[in-house]
């Protein structure tokens, strides 16, 4: 497809001023008319466009990624009256995108999904990465009710704000996308309450009917159905940042359970599991380039599974007879990208554990445990618990444990002391080989 344009002679000179491209391929001349016509793909016709009011404006490159790909990329361009239009690049997610320098607005836009804005500043001497834009899908507010107070609600297993920004507890008004949800209300001492819902156009409140029934273990948030082997259990109404966290900052988000800043951060789960269980985390690193772990244990030892240690080339289990992932032999070379979304699996057995990364078998090792430790680093309050560090921020989504050899314990533990941040990891962590 080729498009001719009437202004060809102040489109072209914002396009070809800079010399790295040839105008001579895109001219023809129009025996009727003595014009010269300029034919342009419609990708470089938007690009010229955006330029035409400066015919030296240079170009420069964007990274746009979303979250599902495939959205139609507009950006905003100014009329002879001073507003601002959208235009179709003729583009779509993912991709690396031209535009003239400077402040640019784009607007992403997806069937079944809101459309989401972004301002981007180009610079033609560097690729301008932007972190990756999440579609939301229509949303309306609803009321949600509960007839009792002080109960927290989840949505999806995930923790919610309210419209006002705060943690959701019921009476509030929340957010939601149209489609199916499962509510889950969780207040200490008492089980869970589920509650089904179904978000339509019309949907305006919804009142949930559960009772309120209090666990043998007053000192446990929510209820856990220990009877049935291989219960999933969600561990994130267990969490309290503010009593929880070692170090480092932890909030809640509306992605979920983040922490914040740079430096070592960990977090403590006053949870005991039992001797075989598979804990499940879904987790993003948000910035930076260092790891993410999980604080696991087994009778009378506590260790971690660390993605993306050493400079985020080093996927292991530490510390092995005193050895850290480097030098033990779980090291596998792997690394994480700043802004996907992982899901992340340790089996924990009698006989020794594993640990897959979106369903792939990452690290199979036998062991009794004996040799396995936790450094005083990334030491909890209680070495029965499980944990959860990152060296560079992120945000756990979920969160859960499937006991396999019988039911754990959710405990009531001092809360954690606060310890000074500790430094940033070494900017020059990083392997050679392997081996060295």
């Amino acid at each position: 497809m080729v498009i001719v344009h009437e202004n060809w002679e102040r489109v072209l000179p914002a396009c070809h001023s800079d010399g790295r491209r040839s105008a001579g391929h895109l001219r023809a001349r129009c025996p009727r008319s003595r014009k010269t016509a300029a034919f342009f793909s419609l990708p470089l016709l938007i690009t010229a466009l955006l330029a035409q009011e400066d015919p030296a404006a240079r170009i420069g490159k964007v990274y746009v990624k979303s979250e599902p790909a495939g959205a139609a990329i507009f950006v905003g361009v100014k009329d002879e009256k001073g507003l601002v239009a959208q235009k179709d690049t003729g583009k779509k997610t993912n991709i690396l995108l031209e535009l003239p320098e400077g402040k640019q607005t784009l607007t992403l836009k997806l069937a079944g999904y809101e459309d989401a804005a972004v301002n981007v500043t180009v610079n033609p001497a560097a690729i301008s990465k932007l972190e990756t834009i999440t579609l939301k899908k229509p949303a309306r507010s609803v009321d949600v009710l509960f007839v009792e107070d002080g109960w927290a609600l989840f949505v999806d297993d995930k923790p919610i704000l309210d419209v006002a920004g705060q943690p959701a507890v019921p009476p509030c008004t929340v957010k939601l996308a149209l489609g199916k949800h499962e509510l889950l209300l969780a207040k200490e001492g008492f089980k869970n309450v589920t509650w089904p819902l179904e978000v339509m156009d019309k949907t305006a409140n919804v009142e949930v009917k559960g009772k309120a029934e209090k666990t043998e273990q007053s000192n446990a948030v929510g209820s856990f159905d220990r009877e049935t082997k291989g219960t999933e259990i969600n561990l994130l109404p267990l969490l309290n940042p503010a009593k929880e966290a070692v170090s480092g900052k932890w909030i809640w988000k509306e992605q979920g359970l983040a922490s914040e800043g740079v430096g070592w951060a960990r977090l403590q789960i006053p949870y005991q599991p039992p001797e075989e269980y598979d804990l499940c985390a879904s987790f993003t690193r948000t910035n930076g380039s260092d790891g993410v772990n999980l604080i696991l244990a087994s009778p009378g030892h506590q260790f971690m599974w660390w993605m993306g240690d050493w400079g985020n080339s080093l996927f292991g289990f530490q510390l092995i007879n005193g050895k850290i992932i480097k030098e033990n032999p779980t090291a596998v070379n792997m690394s994480l990208k700043t802004g996907q979304r992982y899901s992340c699996v340790v089996k924990v057995r009698k006989d020794g554990v594993a640990a897959s990364l979106d369903g792939r078998t990452i690290v199979e090792y036998k062991t009794d445990f004996g040799g396995f430790s936790l450094g005083p680093e990334w030491s909890l309050r209680d070495n029965r618990i499980l944990g959860v560090g990152t060296a560079s921020p992120a945000v756990f989504h979920s969160l859960s444990i499937t006991e396999i050899s019988g039911p754990g314990k959710s405990l009531q533990l001092p809360p954690a002391p606060q310890q000074p941040e500790a430094p940033a990891p070494p900017e020059k962590r990083r392997l050679k080989t392997l081996g060295d």
